[in-house]
């Protein structure tokens, strides 16, 4: 395994390699970081939606894809919700707490962690 041969922990390894690896029923498909827009927890399954429209659908859960993401780029802004933060244009607090991607698609936030979701988009580079 990479992270063995160079002495690295896992999760550096996505890092260095900026791409998300999603188990399809097909095959394995790599993701770049920047072209994923949000990821949605769907029962065990998890959605992962690209900028271009594309939507992935896997059998590995939403917190296992999580830990396996750079928290400096994404965020899990909610139970069923993990966001790019460089894709989200605007926090709104009208019908609820939300996201705007660059999609135009709106993201739940939960109250719990709207503060700590406000902190880390003034921080996104």
């Amino acid at each position: 395994m990479v992270s063995e041969a160079f002495n690295l922990p896992e999760q550096k390894i996505f890092t260095l390699a900026r791409k998300l690896e999603v188990r399809l029923t097909d095959g394995t498909l790599y993701i770049p970081f920047g072209n994923i827009t949000h990821l949605q927890a769907d029962g065990c399954y998890t959605h992962v939606h690209c900028h271009n429209g594309q939507r992935h659908f896997t059998c590995e859960r939403l917190g296992w894809i999580n830990s396996r993401l750079p928290h400096e780029l994404f965020f899990r802004c909610h139970h069923s919700f993990v966001v790019n933060l460089t894709k989200v244009t605007m926090l709104m607090r009208t019908d609820g707490l939300k996201a705007r991607l660059v999609t135009n698609e709106h993201v739940a936030v939960s109250r719990r962690r709207w503060k700590a979701f406000a902190v880390a988009m003034v921080h996104v580079t």
